[in-house]
């Protein structure tokens, strides 16, 4: 039996011993490689020969890429995204796609609740609500759609907040 071919399309993480700790406990034999964003010249030396292709979410995966995979089974994505991949070409060669679903959920949501209140305040980078008087009135976000659905995810995310939802 060949040995499966994992290929890692990443250049965020500065090592990736956690990965391969993890798939050679599963797949002893695994031969691991590793590319950048630019791995078209890895595609032609190893890439259409890997059994699975896990890739960081801003990896580019379209189709021509993917309708060149020979053996792949699995395309994972690190991360919550996956538009970057074909999912039409993934689906017509039989891989599956999947990623990391809540992937920085909490992040997001709090990146989302600390630009989102401002924005309501006439904050800007030249001024701020807590400094000057405010040029316009303020918008009440309170009954407003992007607040009634923000506030469903962020209530799931973050318990303690209570949602209106």
């Amino acid at each position: 039996m060949e040995k499966p071919l994992i290929w890692i399309i990443d250049e965020e993480w500065p090592d990736y011993e956690l990965e391969k700790q993890l798939l050679k406990t599963q797949y002893p034999d695994c031969d691991i490689r590793f590319s950048t964003y630019d791995y078209a010249a890895d595609l032609d030396a190893f890439g259409e020969n890997a059994d699975a292709v896990i890739c960081q979410v801003y990896a580019p995966m379209p189709a021509a890429t993917i309708q060149r995979l020979k053996k792949c089974k699995i395309i994972a994505v690190y991360g919550g995204g996956y538009d970057r991949v074909d999912i039409a070409a993934a689906k017509e060669k039989g891989i599956y796609v999947t990623n990391v679903s809540g992937y920085c959920a909490e992040d997001l949501s709090e990146w989302r609740m600390t630009s989102f209140v401002p924005s309501g305040r006439g904050c800007s980078e030249e001024r701020c609500w807590m400094s000057f008087p405010q040029s316009r009135p303020r918008i009440r976000r309170r009954f407003s759609t992007a607040t009634s659905f923000m506030s469903h995810r962020i209530s799931r995310t973050f318990p303690w907040i209570p949602s209106r939802n």
